[in-house]
């Protein structure tokens, strides 16, 4: 059976804040992490370009538009965590 993703994420997540408390050398995973979140926010700004080009092309509507930017907010936001 697969492994959920949520969880890959959660046990990266443990990784990095425990070297960061046990006073490791956090240089590798914080700067794989840091360029985690730079890739994201780029595929997160993608994502609402694309999402403003279909409601301007009125392929969606605003409504729309503004619950998938909000699940995008959301998720970014998860990045600083």
């Amino acid at each position: 059976m697969a492994e959920h993703p949520a969880r890959g994420l959660y046990e990266y997540r443990r990784r990095r804040f425990g070297i960061r408390v046990d006073g490791g050398d956090v240089g590798d995973i914080e700067h794989r992490s840091l360029a985690f979140q730079r890739l994201q926010r780029e595929i997160f700004d993608s994502q609402r370009a694309a999402l403003v080009r279909l409601r301007n092309e009125r392929v969606i509507s605003d409504e729309v538009l503004r619950r998938v930017e909000r699940d995008l907010d959301l998720e970014d936001t998860r990045l600083e965590i």
